[in-house]
């Protein structure tokens, strides 16, 4: 009984410790809707690359949480990157990655910072939890790799439904063997 009460504690203080040294980190100020230009504005230069996936329908700005919370101190800004998401350059999702290392800091960060209480199940391969809040959706992934822990954040606009489901389309439209596009509808 003892050492579950120790562990608990280690825990909670862990998860406190890792709320409050990124509490000014600003994650969650970017706004779902803005342009990737205004984003890229916000980080500093050549902390970023952008990628445009599907030409003029879907476009990812990587990052690094190091960039992005230069101010802070921790592991877990390291080795975490961050993707900025964007349909038809809305930004419609964030997502922290973190794959390289054999913790559950990023996890156990995203539990602590939006008040998720269910626990990281270790008996299990891969993990899911998501919860509503608000206009967003909140998702943790946890896999288990043989040499690390593959940990993801994501939130998710739930307000750019349409640009997910034009998204969708474009891409059931895309012949995935040659990469190529249909031709564009002429409109009448």
């Amino acid at each position: 009984m003892r050492f579950k009460i120790f562990i608990y504690t280690i825990v909670i203080t862990f998860s406190l410790s890792m709320n409050f040294a990124l509490a000014n980190c600003g994650i969650d100020n970017y706004r779902f809707g803005s342009s990737s230009k205004n984003i890229a504005k916000l980080l500093p230069k050549d902390s970023y690359q952008i990628f445009n996936r599907i030409n003029n329908y879907h476009k990812i700005l990587l990052s690094h949480l190091e960039a992005i919370c230069p101010n802070e101190e921790t592991s877990l800004i390291q080795d975490t990157n961050v993707n900025f998401i964007f349909i038809r350059d809305k930004l419609v999702a964030v997502e922290l990655v973190r794959s390289s290392r054999d913790d559950l800091e990023l996890f156990e960060w995203a539990r602590a910072r939006y008040g998720i209480l269910e626990t990281s199940r270790l008996d299990k391969n891969q993990q899911v939890i998501q919860i509503d809040d608000g206009d967003r959706m909140i998702q943790l992934f946890l896999g288990m790799l043989p040499e690390a822990v593959f940990q993801n954040v994501v939130l998710l606009s739930k307000n750019h439904a349409d640009l997910f489901e034009l998204l969708g389309r474009k891409e059931d439209s895309i012949n995935w063997d040659t990469y190529e596009y249909p031709e564009p509808e002429l409109p009448l």
